[in-house]
């Protein structure tokens, strides 16, 4: 199948890592409610995944914190197949999710934007490397080689 482009965000303080490591970690799927006795709970209680979301906007994507701290934001462009990735809406719904969990991690967001996948996105699926300028919608692109940055 084609490859579908979709952003993965993160922070200055995780960037050097991802370019050191040379791809994107899969994490928390957050399947498992944090609340003990609101069931599933726990942990990786479905499979970690890389977070990816096709939306530019940063607004809705639960990165509020990060915004208001200031701590720099940057985006991955990432092209994987299709079939490897899932619309979130449909996915969570395999396992089981609480729906109260599910209605509290997605209050206030916009979840028909979020995409996972469940391995890590190697360089070798990275389109682009953008910064975002003042906390604005603008981004700009960086270079794709950052050893001499960050490794």
């Amino acid at each position: 199948m084609s490859p579908r482009s979709l952003y993965h965000y993160t922070t200055e303080l995780h960037l050097p890592l991802i370019v050191a490591a040379g791809f994107l970690r899969v994490t928390e799927s957050n399947i498992g409610s944090p609340v003990p006795g609101v069931e599933p709970s726990g942990e990786h209680y479905g499979p970690d995944v890389v977070w990816l979301t096709n939306s530019d906007e940063v607004d809705g994507l639960g990165l509020e914190t990060t915004v208001t701290l200031g701590l720099g934001l940057f985006r991955f462009v990432v092209a994987v197949p299709d079939n490897e990735v899932h619309h979130w809406p449909t996915w969570n719904k395999r396992f089981a999710m609480n729906d109260a969990w599910r209605a509290s991690l997605e209050r206030d967001q916009r979840p028909e934007s979020w995409w996972l996948i469940e391995r890590p996105i190697p360089r070798r699926e990275w389109v682009a490397i953008q910064r975002q300028v003042d906390q604005g919608d603008e981004w700009v692109p960086m270079s794709m080689n950052l050893s001499a940055s960050y490794g």
